[in-house]
């Protein structure tokens, strides 16, 4: 009956590892603990429990999160649950392992997370948006870096008089200032294209600037 169950278990991890990279730092944890916990909770329960269908969920979704990083979508998503996986990997591995080997092996999954997640945040940085060429040149000619607008919020909020500081090709977005240089806004360029199609968000005419409120005041600030 042993034998039956390690075969069944090997079948079931070769399908989990199957065209998957394991780092270095994760190799104890995925090859060594996570498959001993998993023959013991086979062995103890049977494939249709609720145990081991939690247990082997588990052990997948912490390999998918353990793979290179490619796209800005994948990094959000380890990003949001990282954390969890973590969590339910220590409490479940700590009932079939002594403390200590779990606590080196979850300290060891911790480093490789924030090692490859500040490396990923870096590179998507740095990377070019397919689509953020696209998204400028769709912007009006009259969007330039120096304007000044008055920017949509949302249904809710007043809009804000903002000087639009930097227009980043690379991402497609907006960044916008007030007359301090304080960023105070993002948007992405599709998005301002839209509002100003809609008259939602404007774009101000030099002389439209300032206003002469009386002879000791000849200038309204702005933003």
């Amino acid at each position: 009956m042993s034998q039956t169950i390690k075969q069944r278990l090997k079948t079931r991890l070769r399908y989990c590892l199957q065209k998957r990279q394991i780092p270095e730092r994760c190799q104890h944890l995925v090859f060594k603990l996570w498959p001993t916990a998993l023959f013991n909770i086979l062995k103890q329960y049977d494939e249709q429990s609720t145990q081991w269908q939690s247990a082997i969920r588990l052990y997948r979704e912490l390999i998918d999160s353990i793979q290179p990083v490619e796209s800005r979508l994948q990094y959000n998503q380890i990003k949001s649950k990282y954390l969890a996986l973590v969590r339910n990997t220590n409490n479940t591995l700590l009932l079939y392992h002594h403390e200590s080997r779990v606590e080196t092996a979850i300290k060891s999954l911790l480093a490789y997370y924030h090692q490859s997640l500040q490396a990923a945040s870096a590179r998507l940085e740095s990377a070019t948006d397919p689509d953020a060429v696209n998204k400028i040149a769709r912007l009006p000619s009259m969007v330039k870096p120096g304007i000044w607008c008055e920017l949509y919020i949302d249904d809710n909020t007043p809009p804000r008089r903002l000087r639009l500081a930097i227009i980043n090709s690379q991402t497609g977005q907006l960044i916008f200032v007030n007359r301090h240089g304080i960023k105070i806004l993002q948007k992405d360029a599709d998005d301002f294209t839209r509002e100003l199609l809609e008259a939602r968000s404007r774009i101000y005419k030099h002389d439209n600037l300032f206003s002469h409120s009386n002879d000791k005041t000849p200038f309204q600030k702005i933003g």
